[in-house]
């Protein structure tokens, strides 16, 4: 064996005594999931309007922009003369009554009926009819979705830089109010027609009582305004 050989064979061996221990530190930390070769960075919460109908995966949060809170208000506000019903949840925070698909919302109270939102498709179609196991129904009107609103659930609150925000892509142009009268029940249905379309949303109200908007506090968080927090 030559000098040469040898001197070479001693350096491929200091070689491998160098990288073989966290070549196979690496490879444990994969096996084990804590990381390694092929390891992803955990992904980032995703959050959107609290009524985009749209599925944006598993822990999403869902806030509510300040434009389109402060239009629902308007809408109570000058339907009934008070401030849309709101909810003390996820810590005291206020987040609308909103329906299980995201299209029914709970307004506030006029005399003896309930009035609630239907958010519309984009078409902006007005319903031509309204029904509920709950009890006698009427249309009260239709507002039109202020182009401020639709741009704030497309692209987020301009008010704040909100990381990770799902846009809705095709907003409501339009909004029915509708009316129930009587008692509301436990589970709230509420079907509707416009032309040859039809939709119905249910709203969960067993477990909750809705309050006044002006009433709930607000409390703080690190990455979004409290009057803008919706966990759900």
């Amino acid at each position: 064996m030559t000098r040469d050989t040898r001197n070479n064979l001693i350096f491929l061996g200091v070689l491998l005594v160098l990288t073989l221990p966290p070549m196979f530190l690496l490879v444990g930390k994969a096996w084990r999931g804590e990381g390694g070769l092929n390891a992803t960075p955990p992904a980032a919460k995703i959050k959107t309007a609290y009524l985009n109908p749209v599925g944006v995966g598993s822990g999403v949060i869902r806030i509510v922009p300040p434009a389109t809170d402060a239009f629902v208000d308007d809408l109570a506000r000058d339907l009934t003369g008070e401030p849309a019903f709101r909810l003390a949840s996820a810590g005291g925070r206020p987040s609308p009554l909103i329906g299980e698909d995201f299209r029914l919302e709970l307004l506030g109270e006029l005399d003896d009926e309930t009035l609630l939102v239907i958010w519309l498709h984009r078409d902006g179609a007005d319903l031509d009819s309204v029904t509920s196991p709950a009890g006698g129904m009427r249309v009260v009107t239709h507002v039109d979705v202020p182009s401020e609103v639709r741009k704030e659930l497309q692209e987020g609150p301009a008010s704040a830089i909100i990381s990770g925000y799902s846009g809705y892509a095709a907003p409501p142009r339009r909004v029915a109010v509708v009316a129930l009268k009587g008692t509301v029940p436990e589970r709230l249905t509420v079907s509707w027609n416009r032309g040859e379309m039809a939709g119905q949303d249910t709203i969960d109200l067993s477990d909750v009582t809705p309050t006044r908007a002006s009433t709930l506090p607000a409390l703080p968080n690190a990455d979004i305004p409290a009057s803008q927090q919706y966990p759900r």
